[in-house]
């Protein structure tokens, strides 16, 4: 797997105070087959990473973040796109816009937790599996008890 980075401010909601229709927009995107995956950056302009994918949504119902559609040199990647002010982690607004506990949300898979991030870099997931351990996360199913 792919080593693990936190880039969070420790102010942030928890996990609790997710939005789960927002967060639903999200991860029905994930799953529309709509979106190219791209890694180590939100978008290339071509493809997006699953954070990226976040970003648009976040836009398409009325976030103003602030959005390069022409891409950039980026040092580590090549070519990028910036939300706001960010290429590889969501912006504060959009992280906020879904009720999330972190920049670079962390989930849980196998009993271990890793950051969304570094599960879409690493490859081993494609978007529909991400977005089911996101909803696992943030849009918990009640367990369903025998009357």
């Amino acid at each position: 797997m792919t080593t693990l980075y936190k880039f969070d401010p420790i102010d942030l909601p928890s996990a609790a105070d997710a939005n789960p229709e927002r967060i639903k927009l999200w991860t029905d995107a994930l799953r529309s087959g709509k979106y190219k995956r791209t890694r180590r950056v939100l978008s290339d302009g071509e493809g997006y990473c699953c954070l990226g994918v976040a970003c648009e949504i976040a836009i398409e119902h009325g976030l103003d973040i602030g959005y390069q559609h022409e891409g950039h040199d980026d040092t580590v990647t090549g070519k990028c796109v910036r939300f706001g002010n960010e290429s590889s982690h969501l912006p504060m607004e959009v992280a906020d816009w879904y009720g999330l506990d972190s920049r670079n949300p962390w989930v849980t898979w196998n009993g271990h937790d890793y950051t969304l991030a570094a599960l879409n870099d690493d490859g081993a997931f494609e978007f529909p599996e991400l977005a089911d351990l996101i909803d696992a996360k943030y849009c918990p199913q009640p367990e369903l008890v025998d009357a």
